[in-house]
């Protein structure tokens, strides 16, 4: 590996660690702020609705944090409360139907069963239910300043095992008009994409300093859910674990170089279902000027300039407070001590030469330790990050603010 190659695995390693990587009392504190409410709402919830109380019996969590892939801050959490519908699948139109849409998608009908469901005290509160500014069917309340957004999601009971474990979420298809386009919901499978993901080495890492990318070049029309679907893709194209063992160097330059050449066609494919193009209701002007940025990126990473890579990954402040770090300082070091021992080295070279590949020699083994050390403090970084989010979970953690929360109705 070349001296700059290092160079880029350690650069990418601390920036991760210092800018990215979530911190311990971060977590900690909203894992109490969090316990300290969630319960008591919930209880609340339950006096004031019967159906409520009788029918939401589970809580699920979703989204970045329970994937183990957000970034800097724990400013956004999903939580999914569990409603178990007293229907069967099966009964037809007594029950539930669900019909094809469009790629992605289904339709649903729901008919004589909710003439059933408990109505006493409900109903001022079920009124609250509206399509929000997200396009989400939500149940919204306010907690002193802790804004809530608690969602219902259905839970149906399929015999079939291959359907078990599998979501429909009320996203709306923007490829339809605006009529049509709320009437489908788009299939979710986070379980299964979590089993995809899972035990890849520095899958998570790498995933991270993208989505960081996106954030500081303002791609803000690039989903987190987009950034998820390129590296799902990759997991299958490959289909190789020891890929991911690499150094995060090579990894994120390959994942950037998949994600100018998505954005570059104008399509990043659902992964379940080809057909359905994420970006296709992007606009084309701007998925040119998000392609030309992402290929900036790329350039300088194929020329090494190093300099560059941490304007593509920090905000201004960030890369400020990075400039100034021991770290960026003593990496500055090392090109202008070995430009000066090949000064040295023309000026007497027979009896230097040896000397300044000692030292070179030096500062190569120097690099590698340095590196070695990096990668060796991230992944006990990664597997505490793991114990405490599991610890959480058991729990019943999910976060201090919940947004961009989705209804979701549950096949099992």
């Amino acid at each position: 590996m070349s001296g700059k190659r290092k160079h880029i695995d350690m650069y990418l390693g601390e920036i991760f660690k210092e800018f990215i990587s979530l911190k311990d009392k971060d977590l900690k504190k909203s894992q109490e702020v969090f316990n300290s409410v969630f319960e008591q709402v919930k209880q609340k919830m339950e006096e004031q609705c019967n159906y409520f109380s009788k029918y939401a019996k589970q809580v699920l969590y979703a989204g970045s944090v329970y994937d183990g892939i957000k970034v800097s801050k724990l400013d956004e959490f999903d939580m999914n409360i569990v409603i178990r519908l007293p229907i069967n699948y099966e009964d037809g139109e007594d029950g539930i139907i669900l019909e094809n849409a469009q790629p992605g998608f289904v339709k649903m009908k729901i008919s004589k069963p909710f003439d059933n469901l408990d109505k006493q005290k409900c109903s001022q509160l079920l009124l609250v239910i509206s399509m929000t500014s997200s396009d989400l069917l939500c149940l919204y309340l306010t907690v002193a300043r802790l804004s809530v957004s608690f969602v219902r999601q259905f839970d149906l009971n399929i015999d079939d095992d291959k359907a078990k474990d599998w979501l429909v979420v009320p996203k709306p298809n923007k490829a339809l008009n605006a009529k049509e386009q709320n009437q489908c919901w788009r299939l979710s499978f986070q379980e299964q994409e979590r089993k995809v993901m899972k035990n890849l080495k520095q899958l998570k890492v790498v995933i991270r300093l993208v989505k960081k990318l996106r954030d500081v070049l303002g791609l803000k029309y690039i989903a987190s859910y987009y950034v998820k679907t390129l590296f799902l893709w990759k997991i299958q194209k490959i289909n190789d674990d020891k890929y991911w063992e690499n150094n995060i160097g090579l990894i994120f330059k390959d994942m950037i170089d998949e994600f100018y050449q998505a954005v570059d066609k104008k399509c990043i494919p659902y992964f379940w279902n080809e057909q359905n193009n994420l970006i296709g209701a992007i606009k084309p002007t701007i998925l040119k000027v998000y392609a030309d940025k992402l290929n900036e990126v790329l350039k300088s990473i194929n020329a090494n300039d190093l300099d560059k890579v941490p304007e593509y990954l920090l905000t201004s402040e960030e890369l400020e407070t990075f400039k100034k770090s021991e770290f960026y300082i003593r990496l500055q070091v090392i090109p202008v001590r070995l430009s000066m021992d090949s000064t040295d080295s023309q000026s007497s070279q027979s009896k230097k030469s040896d000397n300044s590949k000692d030292m070179n020699n030096v500062i190569e083994n120097l690099m590698d330790k340095i590196a070695l050390l990096t990668k060796r403090v991230n992944e006990q970084e990664m597997r505490i990050k793991a114990l405490e989010l599991k610890n959480g979970q058991a729990a019943n953690f999910t976060g201090v603010c919940f947004n961009n929360t989705q209804d979701l109705l549950v096949f099992e």
